[in-house]
């Protein structure tokens, strides 16, 4: 077995930068975020429910965000995860105006 020399300095990685596959702060807001912050900041109950319409090989999703059992908003897409980003813009938005900061 070969003994290795130890890392200098000059070979260790710059801790101060991110790592080169970083996504963080893609310059697009994340509603589903956004909805669970505004959920627990004000102890709403969030729940979402999530229909598949169509073969399960070409399905259409329909979400809908609940805030305390009544809906503020509903999105559709081609996968669960777009379905529920776009249901959680629509109740951010509506939470929102009427005066819920996040």
């Amino acid at each position: 077995m070969l003994a290795r020399d130890p890392l200098t300095s000059a070979q260790l990685p710059n801790r101060s930068s991110p790592p080169a596959l970083c996504f963080a702060n893609s310059g697009q807001r994340h509603y589903r975020s956004d909805l669970n912050n505004l959920a627990n900041k004000y102890r709403l109950k969030l729940q979402y429910e999530d229909k598949c319409e169509g073969p399960p090989h070409n399905c259409s999703w329909t979400s809908t965000a609940y805030i305390n059992e009544i809906p503020y908003g509903s999105g559709n897409s081609r996968d669960k995860g777009g379905a529920r980003e776009r249901a959680s813009k629509a109740a951010v938005e509506a939470l929102e105006s009427q005066g819920y900061t996040i």
